[in-house]
């Protein structure tokens, strides 16, 4: 949101802006990003939060085809970074405190 503004019967309401015209030199370095580094950096980052999600939940949330995502959390499950838990994908080893 870069504002806001009253609408009728005094309501206010957000004014978004696209985030490549605010930032156009972060733009054009993204366009340069590989991808598949990006999409697992991102699945990443979001499991250090979320600690654990449903794939289908990350799928629909960052647009990444099922297949792909599916490929990017195999290669958190062998590095060690995730593992699977009933339908869930869960930051982490396996154990009480890894991680």
């Amino acid at each position: 949101p870069i504002g806001a503004t009253n609408e009728r019967g005094n309501w206010p309401s957000q004014i978004f802006e696209l985030v490549a015209r605010w930032f156009p030199e972060h733009a054009a370095r993204a366009r340069e990003l590989d991808l598949r580094e990006a999409q697992t950096e991102l699945v990443t980052r979001y499991l250090k939060t979320v600690l654990a999600a449903q794939p289908a939940t990350i799928a629909r949330l960052f647009g990444i085809e099922r297949a792909v995502l599916d490929s990017v959390l195999a290669e958190l499950v062998t590095r060690g970074q995730a593992r699977f838990e009933e339908g869930w994908i869960v930051k982490g080893r396996v154990g009480k405190f890894a991680g």
